[in-house]
This record gives structure tokens, sequence and C-alpha cells, in this order.
């Protein structure tokens, strides 16, 4: 998953020569777009489904807030089906992303996605966005497909 890739170059970079949360909260503004167009692609990868961003919310030293950890929360629904909301929890210092789905796990057509991120929960109640399968996996040949092929290319 990239979308854990850019999490943590955005973690590596965040602090450096900022001085107030203001400028912090600045610079994750500005990843706002980065971090939705990976997220949109892992889950397009994942179900085959497009993501439209709705909103999102910052959270820098703020103790109400996971012990104080910076993250950066997207609030998301499937570009096709507005009332499938699903939220993304991006913690910037631990370099997790966690998924949950907020509204429309009863939209038929959709049971898919629901039982794939469902399956995924840990004892805790979190989706890590890394830990959910592809939706398809392709076979790995054995070794006669790869002796078959040579001869055929033979």
């Amino acid at each position: 998953m990239k979308s854990y890739e850019k999490i943590n170059k955005i973690r590596e970079s965040l602090y450096l020569n900022l001085k107030t949360e203001k400028e912090i909260e600045d610079r994750l503004i500005n990843a706002v777009p980065i971090i939705h167009s990976q997220i949109t692609e892992d889950f397009r990868l994942l179900f085959g489904k497009e993501l439209k961003l709705k909103d999102f919310q910052i959270y820098i030293d703020n103790l109400t807030y996971r012990q104080g950890a910076t993250g950066l929360i997207l609030n998301e629904s499937l570009s096709n089906n507005e009332d499938f909301k699903l939220r993304f929890e991006c913690l910037i210092d631990n370099g997790r992303i966690w998924v949950e789905i907020k509204d429309g796990k009863e939209i038929s057509g959709l049971t898919d996605i629901v039982r794939k991120i469902e399956k995924a929960k840990t004892s805790e109640g979190h989706t890590e966005l890394k830990d959910i399968k592809l939706a398809t996996k392709m076979p790995i040949p054995n070794k006669g497909f790869f002796a078959k092929l040579k001869d055929w290319l033979s």
C-alpha cells in the first residue's frame, strides 16, 4: 500500500524547520490532496471503486485525541454512491491508516467491501488499510506452468 509510504514521508518532514502549530497544520493541509489521492488509488486496487473527499480534520498535540498524536482524518464517500461513507484516520506519528465504514453498510452491491473491511478488524475494533485483502488474487503459477511456457515459446 503506497498510502503508507506517503504517510511516512510526511512524518519524516513534518516537523523540520517548523516552529509553530500553525506551520505544522499548514503542511498537513497541503498534504491532504496527496494522501487522499494515494488512499483512493489503494482503495481502487482493493475494490475497483473511486473515493470522493467530503471533508477532513487535523489534530496536532491535542491530548484528547489519541494521546496527543498527530492525526489527519479524511471523511470520504464512494464517487458513485455518496450514501456509502468511510473514515480514514491517518495517525501520522505512528504510520497507521485506519478505515471505518460510517454509513451505508446495508447498501446492496457493496457487501464485498463491507465484509472485507469488517473481516480485517482487530480485537481493538480498528481496521488497518494494509490488512484488507485484495479483492481478486492472481494465482501463482507452479513450476510445471513455466516448463510448458518455455516449451510453447521454443
